[in-house]
C-alpha cells in the first residue's frame, strides 16, 4: 500500500482551505441554452487519448448545436489551439500549480469559468481530482453533471468520497477495461448514448518520412527518463545501421539532457533541438520520422497518433492504462520495461496492481541492447 496517498498534511489543508472559500455559485445563475462545458486538466498523454473525443460529442445527436467549452491545461495549450480550434467554441485553458496553490489566481479563474451558465459539465477524468475538476464542478451551476466514479490513485480516497456528491451523475467505467483511451470510448458512449466509431486516437498529419530517426529524453519524473549516455549510444547505432539523421526533441528543460548526448564525433548527425521546436510542431516532425525512441510521457502518444512507429522504454508506472498500447489500437509500438519487474510480477493483473499508484523501478536497468533488439524488429 502506497501511504503517501493518505500522508499529505499540506493537500489536506488546502482542500480544507478551499472548500470554504471557493466561490460556489447558486442555482439562480442564468443558464445558457445547449451550452456544454468539458472539463480536461492533466497532462499532454491525457490529452491526446482524449481529444478525438471532442468531434464525437460535436456530431452526437445529443450534443448537436451546444455551444462547447473546453477547460484545459495550459502545457497543452499550443497543441489544442492548433489541432481542435475548429470543434472548439471556448477554452480555459489552467496552471495547475497556481490554481491549486495561489487563491488569487483559483478565484479569478473559477469566476471566468462561472461567467455563464451551462446545460451539461463533463469531467473527463478517470483519477479525479479534489482540487481541479471536482472542485470546478462543485463552483459550477448546470442541470447536469457528469463524470467518472473512477478511483482515487490522485486524490485522498476520503476527499474522493466527499466530492462524488458534487455530481449528479457517476459513470461506472466496467474492471476490464484499463486503458484510458478506451475508458474514455467508454464514457463518452455512455454520455451521448451512442457507439463511437473511434479505434485509435489520431492526429492529422502528412506522413512523408524521411531518414529520420527522433529521441525524446524527457519526462516529467526523474524516475522515468532513461540514461542520456544510454540514448546516445542508441542514436549512434541508428546512424551507423540506418544512415538516419536523428534529431533529440523536447522542452527548454530537456536541453541538458540533449547535451549529454551531443559531442564533436556525432555532432554532425545527431542535433539538440529541445526548446527550439515548440509543442505545436511536435507532431508534424515526428510524422515524417521513421523511428521514435522515448521514455513513457506524452511524446509517445503523440507519436502513436500520428502512426509513427516507436520503442518506448519505461519504468513500468501505470502498467497497462497508458502502456503498453494494446495491439488494436496500434502494432507499431514496442514497449521495454525493467527486468526485475517483468519477473517479480509474472501475472499481468499482479503488474497493474504493483505500479497502479506509481512505481519506483530504476528505468535505468534496461540495456541498450534491448532497445537496439527493438528497433530491428520495429525497422526490418
Amino acid at each position: 500500500m502506497n501511504l503517501n496517498r493518505f500522508i499529505r498534511p499540506k493537500h489536506v489543508l488546502k482542500c480544507i482551505k478551499y472548500w470554504f472559500i471557493d466561490p460556489v455559485m447558486k442555482p439562480s445563475v442564468s443558464i445558457q441554452h445547449k451550452a456544454l462545458l468539458i472539463i480536461k486538466t492533466e497532462a499532454i498523454g491525457d490529452y491526446i487519448l482524449f481529444r478525438n473525443f471532442i468531434k464525437s460529442i460535436k456530431q452526437s445527436e445529443k450534443f448537436k448545436g451546444f455551444s462547447l467549452t473546453l477547460i484545459g491545461n495550459e502545457i497543452w495549450k499550443p497543441l489544442c489551439l492548433k489541432y481542435d480550434k475548429d470543434l472548439v467554441d471556448h477554452f480555459i485553458f489552467i496552471d495547475k500549480f497556481q490554481f491549486q496553490n495561489v487563491t488569487v489566481y483559483r478565484r479569478e479563474k473559477l469566476i471566468e469559468i462561472n461567467a455563464k451558465g451551462y446545460t451539461y459539465i463533463l469531467n473527463a477524468t478517470y483519477s479525479r481530482e479534489f482540487l481541479m475538476g471536482d472542485s470546478i464542478i462543485r463552483s459550477t451551476t448546470a442541470e447536469h453533471k457528469i463524470g467518472m466514479y473512477g478511483d482515487s490513485v490522485s486524490e485522498i480516497p476520503l476527499f474522493h468520497t466527499i466530492s462524488n456528491k458534487f455530481y449528479t451523475k457517476l459513470i461506472q467505467i466496467p474492471e476490464h477495461i484499463f486503458f484510458e483511451f478506451d475508458r474514455m470510448k467508454y464514457f463518452f458512449e455512455t454520455v451521448t448514448e451512442e457507439t463511437i466509431q473511434l479505434t485509435a486516437p489520431y492526429i492529422n498529419e502528412k506522413n512523408d518520412r524521411k531518414q529520420l530517426a527522433v529521441i525524446l529524453p524527457g519526462a516529467q519524473a526523474a524516475l522515468r527518463r532513461w540514461s542520456p549516455l544510454k540514448f546516445k549510444t542508441v542514436a549512434e547505432y541508428l546512424h551507423q545501421k540506418y544512415a538516419y539523421e536523428i534529431f533529440i526533441c523536447g522542452g527548454k528543460e530537456d536541453y541538458a539532457l540533449g547535451a549529454l548526448m551531443t559531442d564533436q564525433n556525432n555532432e554532425g548527425y545527431l542535433h539538440n533541438r529541445c526548446g527550439i521546436d515548440t509543442l505545436d510542431k511536435l507532431p508534424a516532425i515526428l510524422s515524417v520520422a521513421r523511428l521514435v525512441i522515448c521514455n513513457d510521457s506524452g511524446t509517445l502518444h503523440i507519436s502513436a497518433a500520428v502512426n509513427t512507429p516507436a520503442v518506448c522504454i519505461s519504468n513500468a508506472n501505470h502498467y497497462k492504462r497508458f502502456t503498453p498500447y494494446p495491439e488494436k489500437l496500434n502494432k507499431h509500438l514496442k514497449f521495454i520495461y525493467p527486468a526485475t519487474f517483468l519477473k517479480k510480477y509474472m501475472n499481468e493483473n499482479d503488474r497493474m496492481e504493483a505500479v497502479k499508484y506509481g512505481s519506483t523501478f530504476s528505468i535505468d536497468e534496461i540495456q541498450t541492447a534491448e532497445v537496439i533488439t527493438e528497433i530491428n524488429n520495429l525497422l526490418q
